[in-house]
């Protein structure tokens, strides 16, 4: 890993170019005004620019992102969500005052403490996708809406989160599927899929439980695509397992409150929902195997024949 360090913007402030020789990866920090010779440099050498890092808001770290985000189109803008305010204020973060021109930025990617990856789904290239939240919002969009990118980029945003909120579910739907959803104090609900209209991805999406009911019923903790022939598992907190028939859970509105699904203590919360693998899955896999194991062995006998 490599760094270069170049003083930029009015109080020259430092910025840098941080990069990989052999993956020919690279990003920016704090771009505080405009640097020809950090874009010069990483264009010599061949990267690629894959984000624009604002380790804050204020105007002397931001005044470069514009113009270095036009010489690296396909960079993306990275801050901490707690510089939001900063970022969209220029009377807050004092650019007018240093450059005589407001300076806002909205980044691309706002990320904040704890952030984790919570799924990861094979696509067909036409799937719909549906994102569930704690606090009950959804959305629907069609995966057309997300390009593709490399495998270590960070994505473009799906949902638009509220700041005591945070995504805990995402799956692929198809027609005729319904979505479950499941709250800490074990209830539940489907919906049919074809209640949630496709949206733009990056928008705050639609109700999908009533949220009013969350001091009787908790907040979700996860969601998934369900077939009225599955079964489900739910787990809690004190390790207690139950195993239910999907069919068997109440089909209820998007906005609504779900039904009692699992009791649990006054102290304890549903942790984990599963789906239960069917036998003939299993069986249709092993069965694919022991075909393939058999076309191998009929293939390597010929060839043995052709030999002979």
């Amino acid at each position: 890993m490599k760094i270069k360090r170049y003083m930029t913007g009015p109080i020259q402030v430092n910025t840098y170019l941080v990069y990989d020789e052999e993956s020919k990866k690279g990003f920016i920090v704090d771009p505080g005004g405009y640097c020809k010779e950090l874009t010069e440099d990483a264009k010599n050498l061949g990267l690629d620019i894959l984000y624009i890092i604002l380790t804050h808001g204020h105007g002397d770290h931001i005044g470069g992102v514009a113009e270095h985000a036009k010489d690296f189109p396909n960079a993306k803008i990275v801050a901490h969500e707690k510089e939001a305010e900063l970022l969209r204020d220029a009377k807050l973060n004092v650019s007018t005052e240093m450059f005589g021109r407001s300076i806002t930025v909205e980044p691309d990617i706002y990320v904040k403490d704890g952030d984790e990856l919570i799924g990861i789904k094979q696509t067909s290239g036409t799937n719909n996708v549906i994102i569930v939240t704690k606090q009950g919002k959804c959305i629907c969009f069609s995966e057309d809406d997300v390009r593709p990118m490399g495998r270590i980029a960070g994505g473009v945003r799906a949902i638009k989160l509220d700041a005591d909120d945070e995504v805990v579910a995402m799956e692929l739907v198809e027609p005729g599927q319904e979505l479950l959803v499941v709250t800490q104090k074990g209830f539940g609900k489907r919906t049919k899929v074809e209640d949630y209209k496709i949206q733009v991805r990056g928008g705050k999406g639609l109700l999908t439980y009533d949220k009013a009911k969350f001091k009787k019923t908790g907040e979700l903790v996860g969601a998934m695509a369900v077939d009225e022939d599955d079964d489900i598992l739910l787990i809690n907190s004190d390790g207690i397992i139950i195993r239910m028939a999907a069919k068997e859970i109440s089909k209820l509105g998007r906005a609504t409150q779900g039904v009692k699904m699992m009791n649990v203590g006054e102290d304890a919360n549903i942790i984990a929902l599963a789906k239960v693998i069917k036998e003939d899955e299993l069986d249709g896999e092993s069965g694919e195997k022991k075909q393939t194991a058999a076309k191998e062995k009929e293939s390597g006998e010929d060839q043995e024949q052709m030999k002979l």
